[in-house]
């Protein structure tokens, strides 16, 4: 397979791809669990015949269908589809005839250790379709990984993906995990970019799903590189994210609530402004360092603070309440441009001289 299977590609690639997937899943000798059911009774019957209109192509390469078994030789087959001469079971002697009735006996594993999946990504090259169909099956039949082409949910904080160790490489399996999802959101992100909608929607769910968990191998400088190139933003927010990089999430939807294109800026057509402040409330409580931030940005722009009053005196509560910024840094931030009127901190600013007042007060029945 690594020296023919770029030709067998090209002229059989299901039937090539499903190979490949058995083998590199070890599952060559095991029931198979992911072949396609047949669509008809034409195809039912190629594939108990082994045969259709023409000699089956993996006939050729000695792959027995009903045992999963690579044999030294073809198989043959009689007019009603039943295996035929020494072969057709193990358990025959020489002159027996086979009892159909009883099933191939079937290991339950391997007796060979499967290859890297590796060594086949070059023959896929003109197979996109077939490649991330290879790459999903060897994924999910040889390490139970999945990723679900369903984006999250965006009123819950994203978890932070934790680094790798060092010797992470040094393992052959965790080196062929992070080669199979690097590849796959590659593909992913070249599928957006398909003329078919609902092609280039499920690619764009799968690539926002894959980057989203933090489970799933991958490299996130390397997924850094790949969403920057294809210009997927979406996908760059959500690597921002999983890296606890907050800062950088909300000054891009800062830098596009300044831009020309003000439209839907985020996800359900919420404004660059609605998201900056989404995104304040998921992760603010946890990182108070972007409540100044945040507050530098509404008062930057008339238009925007008179998009969020109420905004604006909750988050000046909350630095109060958790002491973020003394009221001298606050006043000095939102009067350094003349954008914030007195009128649209009346409220706070009142508030704060009732407890200086009330504290002068404190102090001075101290003192006396």
């Amino acid at each position: 397979m690594v020296r023919y299977g770029r030709v067998l590609l090209q002229h059989q690639p299901e039937e090539a791809t499903e190979l490949l997937i058995d083998l590199c899943s070890g599952n060559l000798g095991k029931a198979p669990t992911h072949v396609h059911p047949p669509k008809n009774a034409e195809d039912k019957e190629k594939t108990t015949n082994g045969s259709g209109t023409g000699p089956a192509m993996l006939s050729y390469l000695g792959y027995n269908r009903v045992t999963g078994f690579l044999t030294g030789e073809n198989q043959t087959s009689s007019t009603n589809g039943t295996p035929t001469g020494a072969q057709a079971d193990g358990r025959v002697s020489q002159g027996e005839q086979p009892d159909v009735t009883d099933p191939p006996v079937i290991p339950q594993t391997p007796s060979y250790t499967p290859p890297s999946p590796q060594q086949y990504f070059a023959h896929f090259l003109d197979q996109p379709i077939m490649f991330i169909h290879f790459l999903e099956s060897v994924a999910l039949e040889l390490w139970n990984q999945r990723v679900d082409a369903v984006p999250r949910t965006h009123d819950t904080p994203l978890p932070i993906r934790e680094e790798a160790p060092p010797s992470y490489d040094d393992d052959p399996v965790k080196a062929d995990q992070r080669a199979v999802w690097n590849t796959l959101l590659e593909l992913y992100l070249a599928s957006t970019l398909s003329k078919e909608g609902t092609t280039a929607e499920e690619a764009s769910s799968k690539a926002l799903g894959l980057l989203a968990d933090t489970d799933l191998p991958y490299d996130p400088m390397h997924a850094l590189i790949l969403c920057s190139s294809a210009d997927f933003k979406e996908g760059l927010v959500r690597l921002w994210e999983s890296m606890g990089m907050y800062e950088d999430v909300l000054r891009f939807y800062m830098d596009k609530d300044r831009s020309s294109d003000i439209g839907n800026g985020g996800p359900e057509g919420k404004s660059p402004s609605a998201e900056v402040l989404r995104y304040l409330d998921l992760y603010g409580p946890t990182n108070p360092h972007l409540y100044p931030l945040v507050l530098r940005y509404l008062s930057s722009s008339p238009d925007i603070l008179s998009r969020h009053p109420e905004q604006l005196a909750s988050i000046l509560q909350t630095i109060d309440e958790e002491r973020i910024m003394p009221p001298l840094a606050i006043i000095q931030l939102m009067s350094r441009n003349g954008v914030t009127s007195v009128g649209s901190v009346k409220d706070w600013l009142r508030q704060k001289t009732i407890d200086t007042r009330d504290d002068i007060s404190a102090v001075s029945g101290l003192l006396a």
